[in-house]
């Protein structure tokens, strides 16, 4: 049987937050006029609202799969690669080929830069989108088409603490561990000139048996954070 994608239909979604990405935001973090900020402690940029680019992919059979990329800011740019770009030359592809369409898009931009950045994204989106629209006409699960299932679950980690104070942070940290959670990743730009102090904390507040993780945020040199990773490693 032959199948050919006919269509893709994008749908952005941006979800409002009670607090701004990795915390209050600081007198010289920068708001622009649509929604936007800098932060200065890591010079980049994030949404007041939680941005996501949702990709549905039709085939003639009527069967039609969905893939999703996180958009940080700006979710109507990898919409308009998808719909400039990306549907044009999908259209009329056989979605058993996904792995070919991945690799016909990717090399598609060799000459314009292909190596991070919105266009990525959007191939992402439709590639997963591809994926399981290729399970759904196989009637089988997108791990068996990529090989096997070794997990039944996949544990989950608490990511941010997003508030103004280290006492509430640390008091959320141990809302989330009693609620069965083992591991807490915190930006380093929470407190950045006293992360030794507030890891210190949060290892006092959770105990010795959950972890934590945490995002360096591109802020140090090589040496620089090993110097910070050693003192850390005795709490």
């Amino acid at each position: 049987m032959s199948v050919k994608i006919t269509k893709i239909e994008c749908y952005k979604l941006s979800l409002p937050r009670d607090t701004p990405y990795l915390g209050e935001l600081g007198e010289k973090d920068i708001i622009t006029s649509n929604g936007y900020f800098i932060r200065h402690s890591n010079s980049s940029i994030y949404s007041l609202t939680d941005n996501s680019l949702l990709v549905k992919v039709y085939a003639d059979s009527g069967a039609y799969g969905w893939g999703e990329c996180v958009t940080v800011v700006a979710p109507q740019v990898a919409e308009a690669i998808i719909v400039q770009i990306i549907e044009p030359l999908v259209v009329g592809k056989d979605p058993m080929n996904v792995i070919s369409i991945y690799e016909d898009l990717y090399n598609a931009m060799n000459v314009r830069g292909f190596f991070g950045g919105f266009y990525l994204d959007a191939i992402a989106a439709v590639d997963i989108a591809i994926w399981d629209l290729k399970g759904k006409i196989l009637n089988l699960p997108v791990h068996s088409l990529l090989g096997s299932s070794k997990n039944l679950k996949i544990k989950a980690y608490v990511s941010g603490l997003p508030l103004p104070t280290r006492t509430e942070r640390i008091e959320l940290a141990k809302q989330w561990v009693d609620q069965g959670f083992d591991a807490i990743k915190i930006p380093i730009i929470v407190d950045k000139e006293h992360i030794v102090d507030e890891i210190e904390a949060l290892r006092q507040a959770i105990g010795k048996s959950n972890k934590i993780l945490i995002d360096m945020h591109w802020r140090y040199t090589a040496l620089e954070a090993i110097k910070i990773i050693n003192k850390i490693d005795m709490f």
